[in-house]
């Protein structure tokens, strides 16, 4: 029977250690890489880090501010409804910017306004007409809104009051004369781009 001899490993500390310390660093450097947990909840690189030289594709959304401390190119901005934008004449480049498409104003009726409508019957009658010229006015005879871009909130004011001119037997007309007190309605208008430069 052959005995076999047993072989002995002998290490010193030192190599003993850094042997320790390479395996360390692989299965730090391995689980660095392999992260993929959410814990913690925010991992990854600092702004500093990044390198978005080549551009970003799709929407960046900032949560909180953003700061441009060096020169900025900016094609076309959006600030929730308020658009910013950069023209170029040839000669020099401008800052535009609008509001929204459009917007509205507010006008006051004017105190009188004078109408003719198509008389009735033929033949002129004073208290008739009268009475029709107050229901006409209130009813029918307005301070219309302009809508010029489909934007909301256009109003009309309608005359609060309204008494006879005259009537013509020979025209068969009716003259009215409508009245408002201050009466007040909407209008759109367009904002047309400012541009500053």
């Amino acid at each position: 029977m052959v005995k076999r001899k047993k072989k002995n490993f002998e290490f010193s500390n030192r190599v003993l250690y850094t042997l320790i310390t390479i395996g360390i660093l692989a299965i730090v450097g391995v689980g660095v890489y392999a992260w993929g947990t959410s814990v913690p909840s925010t991992v990854g690189h600092s702004a500093g880090e990044l390198d978005l030289s080549g551009g970003v594709n799709g929407n960046a959304v900032f949560n909180g501010n953003a700061y441009l401390n060096a020169r900025t190119h900016i094609n076309n901005l959006t600030l929730s409804g308020f658009s910013i934008w950069f023209q170029n004449t040839g000669a020099r480049t401008l800052l535009c910017y609008n509001a929204t498409s459009c917007g509205l104003t507010e006008n006051t009726c004017s105190k009188t306004q004078t109408v003719n409508f198509p008389l009735e019957g033929g033949v002129c009658n004073t208290v008739a007409n009268d009475f029709y010229c107050f229901s006409f006015c209130r009813t029918s005879v307005a301070c219309s809104g302009t809508d010029v871009s489909g934007c909301t909130g256009r109003t009309h004011a309608y005359y609060t009051s309204g008494s006879l001119v005259s009537c013509n037997d020979a025209t068969y007309t009716v003259v009215c004369s409508c009245s408002v007190a201050g009466v007040t309605y909407n209008s759109e208008i367009l904002q047309t781009p400012t541009c500053l430069g």
